[in-house]
């Protein structure tokens, strides 16, 4: 079972450099993990605690980039209760590109299923909250870029 949240928003940037931007996001926060990490493909993971959005728990998992491709960044996050998939997706839109971050949240159990679904009334608020704010700071690092 399985619960998907997103939100997009326009830019009036480049999906190529947008999709840079975020490559060079995700590469920095991969080497903060693991100084192994050299460059961002497909496959790559590190093993990392996670806490649970449900009880605020502290678990053991692993975090691997499981899409990466010009239009497409998808981490998956996996612990012993489920996993959680979050996408960056890009398409052009009339000169512009729209962005959309989605975050699919996937339970072994039905109870964590249902106490999710009661957390994410409260949860989408910051959620959407959290989104708008990652993409206008992914704007402006862009713009500072040379766009």
């Amino acid at each position: 079972m399985s619960r998907t949240l997103s939100y997009s928003q326009t830019l009036p940037i480049e999906k190529g450099v947008l999709m840079d931007q975020l490559a060079s996001y995700q590469l920095a926060w991969f080497q903060s993990l693991s100084k192994k990490a050299e460059d961002l493909h497909e496959g790559m993971q590190v093993s990392r605690d996670f806490y649970t959005k449900i009880n605020n728990q502290k678990v053991p998992g692993k975090s691997r980039l499981s899409v990466y491709n010009d239009h497409e960044l998808t981490l998956s996050h996996l612990y012993n209760g489920g996993q959680i998939d979050s996408s960056w997706i890009l398409e052009e839109a009339n000169g512009a590109t729209k962005v959309t971050y989605r975050e699919t949240n996937s339970f072994e159990e039905n109870r964590n299923e249902f106490n999710f679904s009661i957390v994410s009334l409260v949860y989408t608020f910051f959620f959407r909250r959290t989104c708008k704010k990652r993409i206008n700071q992914l704007q402006e690092a862009c713009q500072k870029g040379g766009q």
